[in-house]
């Protein structure tokens, strides 16, 4: 049944039908979207809804197929070069122009259905809601490791290794322009950043391997951290893990002090763990790194900010956390291996434009605890 609806929603198939009937083969400036396109589209994610907790891994297939939508749709918005008319026979202008009645109110119904498919994740079981953030894990446009260390520890003594996951077999084969590969990264990105807003409370009453937090937060981090990603890319997770983090804090305000204080700690030490990858000895260094590197930073030295301005009040435990992710912006020359001969102090600043963010940050703590 899904390799059929797979089969139905392919590219070829989002293709319009004259576009294929005059270049014989998908081309990717022709490619297009139709009335019934956006039927067959809006019939898969009802299934999904219908279906949810039993897809299991057939997620990757609805999914994927909505992120390939959005591209086509975003790429015929934004294309700046369109390709010459090509004369038609009046038979074939009426095929077009009935494959594009009702599109604009087809395109808000799919919209209206993508957003149903992410509220109805919040009656999954924890093994159903982990089964959908895999498949939006493997919506990103790169190779994923056999398995990767990351320290996103939920508590002092956790250390959660991410779950290994096979490499997304794209839906289309299609040649992906740059601007279009990013345009699928912050699609993924931001259908976890909304899946994730609406199960806040589960990450609340369930530990981070069972609540699919562990999960989620790795993703985020690595696609912040990552110097081979777009920068756009790097930015836009740093603010969705950012945002999250802030969510939780506040939703963990209503909670008893001993789970809140669980809570809190597992959110300082993932914003702790995303500034570890950029402050590796064996970092790559090109100017275009270290800029991303250093607006990735003081993303998340700003939520730090946020938190401890509307929580600070609240937090029983993780202080030093905070305080490290506040000096995180000072580099130890010794360390670097330069020579204290050769410097005027011990110690030196990543960056002048981290000043004013951690300085904030600090202030925010010390109004919090007087």
């Amino acid at each position: 049944m899904f390799s059929n609806a797979r089969g139905l929603l392919s590219v070829d198939n989002l293709v319009s039908q004259p576009d294929r009937d005059r270049k014989g083969s998908v081309d990717e400036g022709t490619i297009s979207l139709n009335t019934r396109n956006l039927l067959c589209l809006r019939a898969l994610l009802n299934l999904g809804i219908a279906l949810g907790p039993t897809l299991d891994t057939a997620w990757v297939i609805i999914l994927g197929t909505l992120q390939e939508a959005d591209l086509v749709l975003f790429s015929s918005t934004k294309s700046t070069r369109m390709p010459a008319p090509i004369p038609k026979v009046e038979s074939q202008s009426t095929m077009d122009s009935s494959l594009l009645v009702n599109f604009g109110t087809e395109v808000k119904a799919v919209e209206t259905a993508a957003s149903r498919l992410l509220e109805s994740t919040i009656d999954f079981p924890n093994a159903a809601f982990i089964e959908v953030i895999i498949a939006l894990s493997k919506l990103f446009n790169r190779e994923k490791p056999s398995s990767t260390e990351l320290s996103v520890p939920s508590s002092p003594t956790l250390s959660i290794r991410r779950p290994s996951f096979q490499s997304h077999r794209r839906i289309t084969s299609m040649s992906i322009a740059p601007a279009a590969q990013n345009q699928e990264d912050l699609f993924a990105l931001a259908k976890l950043g909304d899946i994730s807003s609406i199960n806040m409370d589960r990450f609340m009453v369930h530990s981070p391997e069972d609540s699919g937090w562990m999960i989620i937060s790795s993703e985020l981090i690595e696609s912040s951290c990552s110097p081979s990603i777009a920068t756009s890319v790097r930015l836009r997770a740093a603010e969705v893990l950012v945002r999250l983090v802030l969510e939780s804090a506040t939703v963990s305000l209503s909670l008893a002090d001993e789970l809140r204080g669980t809570v809190q700690l597992r959110l300082l030490e993932t914003l702790n763990s995303a500034l570890k990858p950029l402050q590796w000895d064996d970092r790559q260094t090109s100017v275009s790194i270290h800029s991303a590197d250093i607006d990735v930073h003081k993303i998340i030295l700003e939520g730090l900010k946020s938190i401890l301005e509307q929580c600070g009040e609240t937090f029983i435990s993780g202080w030093d956390i905070a305080f490290n992710i506040i000096g995180s912006v000072f580099v130890d020359n010794l360390q670097q291996g330069e020579n204290l001969k050769e410097t005027n102090s011990k110690t030196s600043t990543r960056s002048a434009r981290l000043i004013r963010s951690s300085f904030v940050s600090k202030n925010s703590h010390i109004r919090s605890v007087f």
